[in-house]
């Protein structure tokens, strides 16, 4: 039923809905951070989720090694990004998404089950950003000119 019924709706959307449903229930504050943590979790997985969908992905000269390029994507020099990462990371990413999904039924399961307040323990997540070797754009305020050579007068006497 629930299902039924966020199934449609976009990320952002649906994370709200699922808090107004929280507060609405008067859930308690345990729940509240449960949830929380699940969305942290899953917001890190979906920056990577969109660099995979949306740009161009190849695997590198290193064994096991991909790299995301943004170049084709941007507008902007500043704003180019490459990621590399590896096959686990991918597969860290991809477990967390299935550890999400039992976390979101845990969240809810407990209205079936009348008395129950219990709140699970936060699980330990396998994908961290970290993982991601980022290539960041130097921005135009970080960037120094070189110095100049110091000239040196010569006396002519």
């Amino acid at each position: 039923m629930l299902l039924a019924v966020l199934g449609g709706q976009r990320m952002a959307t649906l994370k709200d809905t699922i808090k107004r449903l929280l507060r609405a229930t008067k859930a308690n504050k345990k729940r509240v951070a449960y949830a929380d943590s699940i969305f942290k979790q899953l917001g890190e997985i979906q920056f990577f989720r969109d660099r995979l969908a949306h740009h161009i992905t190849v695997r590198t000269d290193k064994p096991d090694t991909w790299e995301n390029m943004n170049f084709a994507a941007v507008r902007e020099v500043s704003k180019i990004e490459d990621i590399r990462f590896t096959l686990a990371t991918l597969a860290a990413a991809s477990s967390d998404l299935h550890t999400i999904r039992r976390c979101c039924g845990d969240l809810f399961n407990h209205y079936l089950r009348k008395g129950s307040e219990s709140v699970p323990d936060e699980p330990a997540w396998g994908y961290k950003p970290s993982m991601l070797i980022r290539d960041l754009p130097i921005s135009r305020d970080s960037r120094k000119r070189p110095p100049r050579p110091r000239i040196e007068h010569r006396d002519s006497s």
